[in-house]
């Protein structure tokens, strides 16, 4: 293990790691969703496991990637579970970046989980339940 690329970057890698947190727990609790409208979850899981490793850097870092697939990459929430806190404790992100990418995941977050919400508040009305 090496030491952060900064001291921005040893403080600010936190925030990125407990953002990254959230942002996956808000996609898994979309893709566990999935299941009040489908029987089966396996093949969504296997294609959310392929784009969310690909997407997020966890494969091969963003920086290596080509423009076109790196600029999709970035469009993505993927890239906030796994790129943004390597990259801030790195160095690959840096100054006022490092401000940009911890927004960036905070509107992720606030978009998932609106998302959520509304996809909860669908999900109920197929919950059947009998019994006392």
């Amino acid at each position: 293990g090496q030491a952060p690329a900064s001291t921005a970057a040893g403080f600010a890698y936190p925030v990125a790691l407990l953002g990254a947190l959230l942002v996956n727990q808000l996609l898994g609790l979309l893709l566990g969703m999935v299941s009040f409208w489908t029987l089966e979850v396996t093949g969504a899981l296997m294609a959310y496991r392929f784009i969310a490793q690909f997407f997020s850097g966890a494969l091969v870092p963003l920086w290596f990637m080509p423009g076109p697939v790196r600029l999709a990459a970035e469009w993505l929430p993927f890239q906030a579970t796994a790129y943004t806190p390597a990259a801030v404790y790195l160095g690959q992100i840096e100054g006022s970046g490092i401000a940009v990418a911890l927004g960036v995941q905070l509107a992720w977050i606030a978009a998932l989980g609106a998302l959520s919400a509304f996809v909860w508040s669908r999900a109920r009305r197929r919950v059947m339940s009998q019994g006392g």
